[in-house]
């Protein structure tokens, strides 16, 4: 599964829509506290003073924001190394799943062939 989401995220960052995951896309300040909030509109993180701008961001946990800060950088023999709690895996797949949808108004077809492998 996690194959699947580093693949979701370097295809967005080759397609120029990396989600900002090191700070606050309203107002660029560090995020802080253990409940963040993603903004598929917004194109990444928003803090706990911007979650207001809006109202269908997700709320995800910080340790699912530093996954998804690791998977977008790491090549394939890091991933190995990594590891992720069910909550990881589910928040990482609902919060992208999100985000491509919002920008391609459509679904991975390559990645429902990615996620049948680790079935």
């Amino acid at each position: 599964a996690l194959l699947a989401r580093a693949f979701e995220l370097q295809l967005l960052s080759l397609a120029g829509y990396a989600p900002q995951l090191s700070q606050c896309t309203a107002c660029a300040q560090p995020c802080r506290g253990m409940t963040l909030h993603f903004s598929s509109r917004l194109g990444g993180l928003l803090c706990a003073n911007c979650a207001y701008q809006d109202a269908n961001a997700i709320p995800i946990m910080r340790g699912s924001c530093e996954l998804m800060k690791q998977l977008q950088k790491s090549d394939l023999p890091h991933l190995t190394r990594l590891r992720a709690s069910d909550l990881n895996h589910r928040e990482l797949k609902f919060v992208l799943s999100s985000f491509i949808a919002y920008h391609t108004e459509r679904t991975l077809k390559s990645l429902e062939f990615i996620e049948s492998l680790n079935a």
